[in-house]
C-alpha cells in the first residue's frame, strides 16, 4: 500500500518538514543528573531521525531547572550552558534530514520535592495532585512573571542552539495546563476566574517568546482538549482554547488529553482502540486554519493515512510505535510494512520511566541503549546456529543471529511459535500482542531461518545438528501446587484454557491466583458466560503491575461481574468444591466450583540445558528458563545472546 498523503510534504509556517510524521515528546531518563543532555540522549533522537521521521518533538526541556523539574534526569532549558550538547543533537537531527523542536515545560504540582532538592511546589492555586504526595503553594503574582520569564529565556537558548521551534507543554496537567483548567485554577485575580484570565499565563509565555524569537520562528503548544475530570477541561472548552490560541499567533496545535488522575488518556493501556483520541483533534481542525497534530494509539501507517484522507488532522504523532521501532516511516514509505515492529502497548518503556530508570522497550532491546549497541555485525558468515524455544526470546535470538548472516534453525516443540504471547493475547484487550509474534514470524522467513515445529530438542538432535552457536529459550511450565484434588478432572490451567485446550461454559469457576494472568483470564472466562471468582493470597490483585494496565484490568473484572477473594489461599480441591485458607486467622471454607483454573505462574523449563551444558560450554539461557518473567527480560536476553556468540 502506498501513503500518499502521510510521506507528502508538510509545512509549519515557512518551515518545510519531509512527512506528516512526528514524534511526540516523550521522556527518556537519560539526561545527566545535571541536566545536561549527552551521547545517549543524542543517538536516541538521531535513531529516530534516520528512519525518516519528519519532525521530531524532544522530552521535556525544563525551564527552571533548580524548582521545577520533573524528574532527576530531566533535561534543561534554563541556562546558556546547556546549549553545547543541545546543539550537538539538533545538528545530528538536522543530518538525518529531520527537524527538530525542543519541548519546554514546568510541572508545577505534577512532581516532588524530591525531584526538586527539596524545594516548594508550584500551582496556580495551591491545589495538590491527587496521585502525588507533596502539596504545593499557590504562585505569587511576581512569581508568575519570572515563570514566564523562564520560558522566553529557555526558547531564546533553544533558538541560539539551531532548533527549528519550540512546544509549548500546555497539556497533561503541568504548571500551564493547571492555569487553564478550573481543577487546578481556582485564583480570583487577573490569572484565574474567567477563561480570559485562565488563558493569561500562556499568553504571556507566546507574545513573550514570539517578541524574543521573531515572527517566522514556530510555536507549537501541546493542549489537553478534555481532561476527563468533573470540574476540568471539556472539549468544548478545549476547542475554545485552541481557537483562542490560533488567534494568538500559535504555529500549531497538538491536541491531546488527560491530567496525572486520568493518566490512562495520556498513556493508554494496552486495550486502547487504535486512534481513539482522534476525533478531539478533528474538532480543534474543523475551526482553526494552522496545523494540527493528532495523537492517540496510532500504530499501523494505514490509520495514519485514513486520518489525513479524512481531514482531521494535519500532521500524526506516532510517539511509542517509534520507540518500538525506529525505522517506522522508512519501512512504511517502502512499502515494508510487515517488517514494523508494531507498539503492543505493553507500556513497559512508561512502566520504566516512572520507577526511575531510563526507558527501554519490550519489544526493541535497542531502545535506550542505540549508543551502546550499534549495528549488528554481519560475522556469522555461514556458520550454524540453532535456537531452542520458539517464544519471544528464542525467535528474536534466531532473528539477531540471522542478521547477522549465521544459518539458524530454531526447534519449537509446539505446532506453532509464540511461547507464552500465544496465551497472552486470548484475553480481552490483548489481541495486540499477536503483532509482536506476526512481526517475529515475518522477520524469521524473510531472513532465511528454518523453523522445525513439532519438534522437541534433545542432546542427541543438538549433537546432530553441529551448531557453531547455541541458544536455549525452552521457557517456563505452569506451576501447580502439591495439593489434594489437583489432578481432578476439572482442575485446568490457564494455559491449557486461553490455549483452547480446555472449553468452559456456564460453570461455577474458581480462578487461583490473582496475578496478571489470572486476573485477565477470570475476566475472559466471565465473558464466555462463566460465573468467575478470583483467589488471592495477598491483600490486592495485580500487586506489581504497572498501575495503568492493573486499573485497566481490574476495570475488566469488575464490568464482568467477577468476585474477587483476597487474603485466601488454596487449601484442597474436591470434586464440586474447592477449600480456602484465610490468610491470616487460618479459618478454613468451602466453595462451590465446578471449574478450578490455576494461575500461579511459570517455573523455569531448564532440564534440557542441564543436560547439554557439559557438551555445549558456550551454549546460552534465555528467557523464561532462566526465570519467570515478562517480554522484555525474554526479549532483551535474547537479543543480547544472539549478539554475543
Amino acid at each position: 500500500m502506498t501513503y500518499g498523503k502521510l510521506f507528502e510534504e508538510g509545512r509549519i509556517g515557512a518551515l518545510r518538514l519531509k512527512n506528516r510524521v512526528v514524534m511526540p515528546a516523550m521522556g527518556t531518563h537519560m539526561a545527566n543528573a545535571s541536566g545536561e543532555i549527552n551521547d545517549h540522549v543524542i543517538e536516541w533522537y538521531a535513531a529516530r531521525a534516520r528512519g525518516g521521521v519528519g519532525l521530531i518533538i524532544t522530552e521535556v526541556f525544563a525551564v527552571d531547572g533548580v524548582a521545577g523539574r520533573s524528574g532527576p534526569s530531566n533535561p534543561r532549558a534554563d541556562s546558556f550552558g546547556f546549549t553545547v550538547m543541545l546543539q550537538r543533537l539538533i545538528d545530528a537531527v538536522h543530518a538525518e534530514g529531520a527537524r527538530i523542536f525542543v519541548q519546554l515545560q514546568h510541572p508545577g504540582c505534577q512532581t516532588t520535592k524530591h525531584n526538586n532538592d527539596g524545594n516548594d511546589l508550584l500551582s496556580p492555586s495551591g491545589v495538590r495532585c491527587g496521585i502525588l504526595p507533596d502539596t504545593p503553594r499557590a504562585l505569587e503574582t511576581r512569581e508568575i512573571a519570572r515563570l514566564v520569564g523562564a520560558f522566553v529565556t529557555s526558547a531564546v537558548n533553544c533558538q541560539i542552539a539551531g532548533a527549528d521551534g519550540i512546544e509549548i507543554h500546555g497539556a497533561h496537567g503541568y504548571l500551564v495546563n493547571q492555569f487553564l483548567s478550573p481543577h487546578t485554577n481556582k485564583r480570583t485575580d487577573d490569572y484565574g476566574g474567567t477563561f480570559e484570565k485562565r488563558m493569561r499565563f500562556l499568553d504571556e509565555i507566546v507574545a513573550g517568546i514570539r517578541a524574543a524569537c521573531g515572527p517566522v520562528f514556530p510555536i507549537i503548544v501541546r493542549l489537553s482538549v478534555e481532561e476527563f475530570v468533573a470540574d476540568g477541561i471539556t472539549l468544548e472548552e478545549g476547542v475554545r482554547m485552541a481557537r483562542h490560541l490560533e488567534d494568538r499567533g500559535v504555529d500549531v496545535l497538538n491536541i491531546s488529553s488527560g491530567i496525572y488522575e486520568t493518566m490512562g488518556t495520556i498513556i493508554e493501556p494496552i486495550s486502547s482502540e487504535q486512534a481513539w483520541r482522534v476525533h478531539m483533534a478533528a474538532a480543534v481542525k474543523a475551526v482553526v486554519k494552522v496545523p494540527v497534530i493528532a495523537v492517540g494509539v496510532i500504530r499501523e501507517p494505514a490509520v495514519a493515512e485514513a486520518v489525513l484522507e479524512k481531514g482531521q488532522a494535519d500532521l500524526i504523532a506516532i510517539g511509542r510505535g517509534l520507540i518500538a521501532d525506529p525505522d517506522w516511516c522508512r519501512k512504511a514509505e517502502e512499502g515494508r510494512e510487515s517488517e514494523i515492529r508494531r507498539c503492543i502497548g505493553c507500556l513497559t518503556c512508561f512502566g520504566e520511566i516512572i520507577s526511575g530508570r531510563r526507558i527501554t522497550c519490550a519489544l526493541n532491546a535497542e531502545a535506550g541503549y542505540e549508543h551502546q549497541y550499534g549495528d549488528v555485525a554481519r560475522d556469522g558468515i555461514g556458520r550454524k546456529a540453532v535456537v531452542v524455544g520458539g517464544g519471544p526470546g528464542g525467535m528474536e535470538a534466531a532473528r539477531v543471529l540471522a542478521e547477522r548472516g549465521f544459518r539458524v534453525v530454531l526447534f519449537e516443540k509446539r505446532a506453532a511459535v509464540g511461547g507464552q504471547l500465544l496465551f497472552g493475547s486470548q484475553p480481552l484487550g490483548k489481541g495486540k500482542i499477536m503483532w509482536f509474534v506476526e512481526y517475529l514470524v515475518a522477520e524469521l522467513k524473510r531472513l532465511g531461518v528454518e523453523l522445525r515445529v513439532n519438534a522437541e530438542a534433545d542432546l542427541e538432535t543438538i549433537r546432530k545438528e553441529a551448531p557453531d552457536a547455541l541458544i536455549v529459550a525452552t521457557g517456563g511450565d505452569p506451576i501447580v501446587p502439591r495439593i489434594p484434588g489437583v489432578d481432578l478432572d476439572h482442575v485446568h490451567t490457564a494455559e491449557s484454557v486461553l490455549a483452547g485446550q480446555v472449553v468452559l461454559s456456564g460453570e461455577r469457576i474458581v480462578v487461583v491466583g490473582g496475578g496478571l494472568t489470572g486476573c485477565e483470564t477470570a475476566a475472559w472466562l466471565a465473558s464466555k458466560g462463566n460465573e468467575v471468582s478470583v483467589v488471592e493470597m495477598r491483600d490486592d490483585l495485580c500487586i506489581g503491575v504497572m498501575p495503568i494496565n492493573r486499573f485497566d484490568v481490574l476495570g475488566e473484572l469488575e464490568r464482568q461481574h467477577v468476585a474477587i477473594r483476597t487474603g485466601q489461599s488454596l487449601a484442597g480441591i474436591g470434586k464440586g468444591t474447592v477449600t480456602l485458607k484465610a490468610a491470616a486467622t487460618g479459618e478454613v471454607e468451602e466453595v462451590t466450583a465446578t471449574a478450578v483454573v490455576l494461575a500461579l505462574g511459570v517455573r523455569p523449563s531448564a532440564g534440557l540445558f542441564a543436560a547439554i551444558a557439559k557438551h555445549f560450554p558456550k551454549a546460552k539461557l534465555v528467557g523464561d528458563a532462566v526465570a519467570a518473567r515478562r517480554i522484555a527480560e525474554a526479549v532483551g536476553e535474547g537479543h543480547r545472546a544472539a549478539r554475543r556468540v
